[in-house]
């Protein structure tokens, strides 16, 4: 018969003096895979601590934003309609001199309340947004400084 494989096999020895000698395969097998599930999980727990400093400043950032947005759609909305001459009122004297601006202090307090109210509402409806990170770019970056440091 002729020869399929000719090249030589590598020999390893077998591992003594770690108590596998008395242990069945069912135990073998076992530590095997509690060894592979802590590698696992330890890489799992650096890489989650390298990347959770960068998720918070996105997800910090991503949130001041849509407040900004909505802070700002909604006070445009209701201030386009709003009558500047009913929120202050100018007191001149007789040589036309202003005196004093009366200010309107229940319209102004109206208005404000309005303003949050709507604002509120925006961001109960907005609060599933998704923020994604690419992995792909974070990764050389921070995580071999991350755990060098």
């Amino acid at each position: 018969m002729d020869k399929i494989y000719s090249r030589k096999r590598i020999k390893i020895p077998k591992i003594e003096g770690f108590g596998f000698k008395e242990y069945n395969s069912k135990t073998k097998n076992a530590v095997k895979i509690s060894i592979m599930v802590s590698i696992a999980i330890i890489t799992a727990i650096v890489i989650i601590r390298a990347l959770n400093p960068m998720f918070n400043t996105m997800c910090l950032e991503r949130a001041k934003g849509i407040a900004t947005d909505i802070l700002n759609t909604e006070a445009s909305q209701l201030l386009k309609d709003v009558d500047y001459e009913e929120l202050v009122n100018i007191v001149r004297d007789d040589n036309g001199n202003i005196n004093m601006l009366k200010i309107n202090t229940i319209q102004i307090n109206l208005l404000a309340t309005n303003i949050a109210y709507n604002i509120q509402e925006e961001l109960y409806k907005s609060e599933n947004n998704i923020i994604s990170i690419p992995i792909r770019k974070y990764y050389w970056k921070s995580l071999p400084q991350w755990i060098w440091t």
